[in-house]
């Protein structure tokens, strides 16, 4: 009997230090609220930062960092928990996007002109990503430029915003000359670099096939693959060769294939061995 009625007794303690745990959480996020104009309280229950929520598309920070900010209300909020709330908070305030987010406040507050320039031009801005993304697909999926159009018609239908120009399949092979500078740079980088968990430069494998375009020009899509030790396997586009059909045999194809490994770095700077897949 004692026993059981010490068991209860130790449990109800444990309810009772567990509300009033809730409870001083709660306090404190009202406190907080009202103390940060930026804090504010869902339907929910949880938190949102409204600066945040309200510029973070016009923010210029690299990386998937939208995802790991629960403050955003796209995210669903922030709910308190004990003892982590008022860290949560102070963490918040003092990251990178939150500053920016508050800068790009004050700017709408004293000059709204100029925000609604900023904020029309970064929309712009993301319906050109969005479409510089729908060729790269194409280039990466071996699939041919007259995709193009069907598929910038597929995301508008699914209610992505993707503008009215730049919907050519001319377009997109234009698009890709011009990505193709960049990411030749960034794979040069990467695959002469070696690996500080490893101690050794990435393998580097090598897919290509031929397509064409609605004039029937002929092209050869060279794709490599890094998978290096600690680091996640990386698709990257090597070269796109134009070649004149009557050329366009297996030797040609081979020797397409051998010239992009070499203008990457693959076998000129012997970064790794070369894998044909």
């Amino acid at each position: 009997m004692h026993e059981q009625e010490h068991r209860m007794q130790s449990r109800f303690d444990s309810e009772r230090r567990s509300i009033a745990a809730e409870f001083e959480t709660l306090r404190d996020a009202r406190t907080l609220a009202s103390t940060h104009n930026w804090l504010a309280m869902l339907a929910t229950g949880k938190y949102i930062c409204l600066v945040c929520t309200s510029h973070f598309h016009l923010v210029k920070t690299r990386g998937n960092w939208r995802a790991t900010m629960p403050f955003l209300e796209c995210n669903g909020g922030y709910e308190p928990r004990d003892g982590q709330y008022t860290r949560s908070v102070a963490r918040h305030e003092a990251c990178d996007v939150h500053i920016q987010c508050d800068q790009l406040e004050g700017e709408r507050q004293s000059n709204p002109l100029k925000h609604a320039i900023a904020v029309q031009q970064a929309a712009a801005d993301e319906i050109t990503a969005r479409i510089f993304r729908t060729a790269v697909h194409l280039f990466l999926r071996y699939r041919p430029f007259i995709d193009h159009e069907y598929l910038v018609l597929l995301q508008n239908d699914n209610g992505a915003s993707m503008g009215d120009r730049l919907h050519s399949h001319m377009t997109a092979s234009r698009m890709l000359e011009t990505v193709y500078p960049v990411l030749h740079q960034d794979v040069i980088s990467f695959i002469s670099t070696w690996n500080e968990y490893s101690g050794a430069l990435p393998y580097v494998g090598t897919a290509a096939d031929k397509v064409s375009d609605k004039q029937f020009n002929s092209f050869e899509l060279v794709n490599g693959r890094v998978n290096s030790k600690g680091s996640t396997p990386v698709v990257f586009i090597m070269e796109m060769v134009s070649m004149a059909e009557e050329l366009a045999d297996a030797p040609a194809c081979l020797r397409a294939i051998r010239a992009a490994q070499a203008s990457t770095g693959a076998v000129s700077q012997g970064a790794a061995q070369v894998l044909l897949l």
